[in-house]
């Protein structure tokens, strides 16, 4: 588990620099499946190298075998030390030079062995977390369940696209949204009710740009994926990234079937005006979010970004470029990890072991 975390982490963050890097490049869309291409690589890799072991066992050193240690001789007097007050008896410490090789290769490490000894509260603390990040997915997703069997139904269509329109029971007021689940739902909020036929058709397209984007299920993923990285900083920013970048693709493909951009900007005024009534700290935080999407709408030209054929060339060098990164890194961290116990003398020997054999 421990190579699986550190190993994907790292790959995220290498896959961070990349995107980072070329991010101007990309159109939105490039964007959005870029993100995610790394991000599956991130959690794929780490569990595919295992399986991987047995065609590069031979390029790692066998610590048992290796006869090169043999020929290892260091002047270090704490090690000497061991050899001027040990007795020359069997089982104690022969003044060899491949016992002293070894003797140098395990000395102990405070650091490294106090690391090993909490490592198994590391490990449970983080199962701790990640069965609550879990929990809490899954009471989300228990709660569209709910909402959907509370509320009435109605069957609509719009450009060939079949959903049903959800009013719920009961005075819980929701926000104008879709989600999917067998099907596909959109949650009809009062605010809708104070816009004009042309700005209500507006917001529906705008949901409807939501749907066609998979975005509910690339949003239970992402719920999925927090029970592992809930601790990596770089997740929160990419989670932030895909939902920002989920936005400016609804509403560019709703701003596309009006006649008036404006019109669009104007409703998104009123719609968050409405939903966020009463609520001062909510209005702050989406009326910062909702000007970044006001600029790009009206004062920014959408990104034309690459070629498809250049844009599957850089999905194929990410990739190449991960895996050999975790064929890189997965070996040194096994070795250091993973190996037998008998191999690891610096965790079980006694600091005496370096002053008297």
């Amino acid at each position: 588990m421990l190579i699986f975390l550190l190993l994907s982490a790292l790959l995220l963050a290498a896959g961070a620099l990349f995107y980072w890097a070329l991010r101007k490049q990309l159109s939105w869309q490039n964007r959005k499946l870029f993100i995610w291409t790394f991000l599956l690589a991130a959690l794929l890799l780490p569990t595919l190298m295992p399986s991987l072991e047995h065609h590069f066992e031979k390029t790692w050193i066998d610590y048992e075998s290796y006869e090169g240690w043999n020929q290892v001789d260091i002047e270090d007097p704490q090690l000497l030390s061991c050899y001027k007050s040990a007795n020359n008896s069997e089982g104690i410490c022969h003044c060899e030079i491949k016992q002293k090789a070894g003797l140098v290769d395990f000395q102990p490490n405070p650091y490294y062995d106090r690391m090993m000894e909490l490592r198994w509260a590391l490990e449970w603390l983080f199962l701790l977390f990640a069965s609550y990040f879990l929990l809490r997915f899954l009471w989300r997703f228990g709660g569209l369940l709910w909402l959907r069997r509370e509320s009435y139904a109605e069957d609509r269509q719009l450009e060939n696209l079949s959903y049903q329109m959800l009013y719920p029971k009961g005075y819980k007021v929701y926000p104008f949204s879709t989600f999917s689940l067998l099907r596909h739902y959109i949650l009809w909020s009062p605010a809708l009710d104070r816009l004009t036929e042309a700005e209500q058709e507006a917001a529906f397209y705008h949901e409807l740009g939501h749907l066609k984007g998979r975005d509910s299920w690339a949003g239970y993923f992402l719920g999925l994926l927090q029970v592992f990285w809930f601790w990596h900083p770089l997740y929160y920013v990419f989670r932030k990234e895909l939902l920002e970048i989920n936005e400016l693709l609804a509403d560019d493909y709703a701003a596309q079937r009006l006649p008036s951009r404006r019109n669009y900007a104007e409703m998104l005024l009123k719609m968050t005006a409405f939903q966020q009534k009463g609520q001062a700290l909510a209005f702050f935080l989406a009326k910062k979010k909702l000007q970044r999407r006001l600029e790009a709408l009206l004062f920014q030209a959408a990104p034309k970004g690459c070629t498809k054929k250049q844009f599957q060339l850089l999905q194929i060098c990410l990739l190449s470029g991960l895996f050999l990164l975790s064929v890189s890194l997965y070996f040194p961290l096994h070795r250091q990890l993973e190996q037998p116990t008998s191999i690891k003398k610096e965790q079980f020997l006694p600091l005496k072991n370096t002053e008297n054999g």
